[in-house]
């Protein structure tokens, strides 16, 4: 091909210009060329240095990866069940604290019953003691009542039979003519 039988954008008028559009186009071409090659060889070296060694090292690391999740899968078993045995242990906690403050509740309605019985029993015990201190007085003034009729009685009866012995002793005394048998 020909410089004048090309087409450009733009007239050429004088043929030295055309020369140097020539050169520069063929210097272009060839700095193209030159970086295609350049492309190639680094292409070259990461498709068959690079590429596969990348690849082995995300290879490994998938690998390495597998076995550390397998080794946390692991050992998260035995923490999964010890969180269950912790959270189960703090459940039962929880039911003994509120078994707890349920009994504790439980023993101050006792206590304070308690004391309410107590007092109780103390009201009933003073009434107590009132009553059989009014029933002693009432005994103590009926035995005396009964001691006083009992000697009034006894006294009477002893008035009774002295008066009878002087009667007697006055008939004896005073009616010669009678015997007595004083035996």
């Amino acid at each position: 091909m020909s410089v004048s039988k090309i087409q450009l954008g733009f007239p050429l008028t004088d043929s030295g210009a055309a020369h140097h559009v020539c050169n520069l186009s063929t210097i272009l071409v060839a700095s193209i060329q030159d970086a295609k090659d350049r492309i190639g060889q680094i292409e070259y070296v990461f498709c068959s240095q690079f590429y596969p060694q990348l690849k082995s090292e995300a290879a490994s690391k998938r690998r390495r990866t597998d076995q550390l999740q397998r080794e946390v899968d692991e050992n998260m078993a035995p923490h999964k069940n010890l969180m269950e045995l912790v959270q189960s242990k703090v459940s039962a906690l929880r039911n003994a604290e509120e078994k707890r403050n349920i009994a504790f509740s439980k023993l101050e309605d006792c206590e304070r019953e308690k004391v309410k019985l107590l007092a109780r029993i103390k009201e009933l015990d003073e009434k107590l003691r009132r009553k059989t201190r009014e029933v002693e007085e009432e005994g103590a003034r009926k035995t005396c009542f009964c001691n006083e009729t009992c000697v009034r009685k006894w006294k009477r009866e002893k008035m009774l039979l002295l008066t009878r012995r002087r009667r007697t002793m006055a008939r004896f005394l005073f009616n010669p003519k009678k015997t007595y048998c004083l035996g």
